[in-house]
């Protein structure tokens, strides 16, 4: 089993049983067979690009939770600057960037933080 099969199939399985779905309703939906779901919440399928975008949308997933699931965090402290950074427009959020950047870098030289690439 791949990471990225699992991290998909603990998405699926997450957001459909948040909103309440079987895996024959969630598959009606989508157009796709029961056995697909089934499938990918048991790690055993690799699901074409328009399943996948089907999944994502229908279930409201963030794609961070699929491609990234180490970098998913819930932490009260980051779920506050998302929810600020929400309400920001594209022009408000250019020009934090370079603001965010400047202190992100000056606290981590401060701290002697290094962040491996």
């Amino acid at each position: 089993m791949s990471d990225y099969t699992k991290a998909l199939g603990d998405a699926v399985l997450a957001a459909r049983s948040k909103l309440g779905l079987t895996q024959a309703e969630l598959a009606a939906r989508i157009g796709v067979d029961v056995k697909t779901i089934w499938s990918i919440e048991k790690y055993k399928a690799n699901p074409r690009t328009d399943v996948l975008f089907s999944l994502i949308r229908e279930l409201q997933i963030d794609p961070v939770d699929i491609f990234y699931p180490a970098a998913k965090r819930n932490d009260e402290t980051f779920l506050s600057l998302q929810a600020l950074l929400a309400e920001c427009s594209s022009e408000e959020i250019s020009m934090l960037i370079p603001i965010i950047e400047s202190v992100i870098a000056h606290t981590r030289s401060k701290n002697k933080i290094s962040i491996e690439e």
